[in-house]
Order: C-alpha cells, then structure tokens, then sequence
C-alpha cells in the first residue's frame, strides 16, 4: 500500500510540475509575442487583407460601412482567436532556451525601437512587392505576346 501511495504522489507531482512548465512556458511565449510587436503585425497584415479584398470587389456590391465593420470587429477579437495557435506554433518548433533568448534580446531598448518600426516595414515591404508583381505580369504578358506573334 505505501508503494502505491508513493507512485501516486510521484505521478501527481510529475504531473504538477509538468503543468506548472506548460504555464511557465506558456507565459514565456506570450512575453516573447508581446515583445516581438506580433500582434501590431498582425494587425497590419489583416488591413492589408482587407484592402486588397476591398479592392477586388465590386464596390456597388459591397458598402464602405461592411468593410469598416469587419475591419473593426477583426481588431477587436482576431488576436484572441489566433493567439492559441501562434502560442503553438512558438511551443513546438522553439526551446524554453530559445524563447528566454529571444526575450532576452527583444527586451532591449535598441530592439524595441526596431520592433516599434516593423508594421511600417511591413507595410511598405508589401508595397513593394505588389508593385513588382504587377511589372512581373507586365513582363509575362509580354514575353507571351512576343512568343504568339513569332508562331
């Protein structure tokens, strides 16, 4: 019987410690999002999404009012509902070292002024982006064009 009470108390201690690392870790994760300006990021690329949904569809079809709407109720309830899977994905391809390393280093001021410019980058990087796909396309469509006229 003392046996088994043992291995019980060893099993839930185990199991004690093992949640109480889960939370801890948990937390870390959520410091290292904080600090990383994850959640202004995301919300950077959800107005960029809507943007560019906003500008595909018909405008006649679709009010200014739905789009400020969605818009509003995105900034207000998205990062909560994506923030569990973000948590997990930060769980299972990063360390407990490489999280307290990364807090480390995003805890310092001259990081922080970096972090505080990443939605601007982003933004401006998508831009980019955007504007050499389209000389892409341009440059496709005219390659295919060459191409039929040689035929």
């Amino acid at each position: 019987m003392k046996h088994l009470i043992v291995l019980v108390l060893v099993f839930t201690m185990g199991s004690a410690v093992s949640a109480q690392t889960t939370d801890s870790l948990e937390a870390k994760i959520a410091r290292l999002l904080e600090l990383s300006g994850a959640e202004a990021q995301f919300l950077t690329a959800v107005d960029n999404m809507i943007l560019m949904q906003r500008q595909q569809v018909d405008a006649s079809t679709v009010s200014p009012a739905f789009w400020d709407e969605f818009s509003k109720e995105i900034h207000e309830e998205g990062w909560q509902l994506i923030l569990p899977d973000l948590t997990a994905v930060y769980r299972n391809n990063l360390t407990e070292a490489e999280i307290d390393h990364q807090i480390a280093y995003l805890s310092d001021p001259l990081s922080q002024q970096i972090v505080a410019k990443q939605s601007t980058l982003m933004q401006q990087s998508m831009a980019a982006g955007q504007q050499w796909g389209m000389k892409m396309g341009a440059r496709v469509a005219q390659r295919l064009q060459e191409a039929l006229e040689k035929d």
